[in-house]
């Protein structure tokens, strides 16, 4: 038996809500938004322990094939891809930099993980 910490609404451990996170792809891409409020709510994750939970759940997107997206202004495409340089660890410290730098709980305008190509097109 671990001392993991559960989800206080559905008792899940916390390592398997990471590799589940990526399951919800198939069917709509995944906000910062909703993990960081996850970690927060569901796990009462603060500080380092929060930061470290964001992370898993962001390489385990990324390993998922997810891409970082932002919603478009323009209405002939739904998301836009965004850039980042380096493998994945990298990338998953640079989103975490971003928020961290940020200030601020991301929002709806912010940051998702997308299976790309699935989004592209629609507006």
């Amino acid at each position: 038996m671990t001392n993991e910490p559960r989800n206080k609404y559905f008792d899940t451990p916390l390592s398997e809500w990471i590799d589940r996170v990526p399951s919800e792809l198939h069917a709509d891409a995944v906000g910062l938004w909703q993990i960081i409020g996850s970690g927060n709510d569901g796990f009462e994750l603060q500080g380092q322990q929060l930061e470290d939970f964001v992370r898993r759940c962001i390489v385990s997107l990324l390993k998922a094939g997810a891409v970082p997206v932002r919603p478009s202004a323009s209405l002939a495409i739904f998301w836009e891809k965004q850039s980042y340089e380096g493998d994945i660890e990298e990338v998953a410290s640079a989103i975490l930099g971003e928020w961290q730098r940020a200030g601020t709980e991301p929002n709806e305008d912010g940051i998702w993980f997308s299976l790309f190509d699935q989004y592209k097109g629609r507006g």
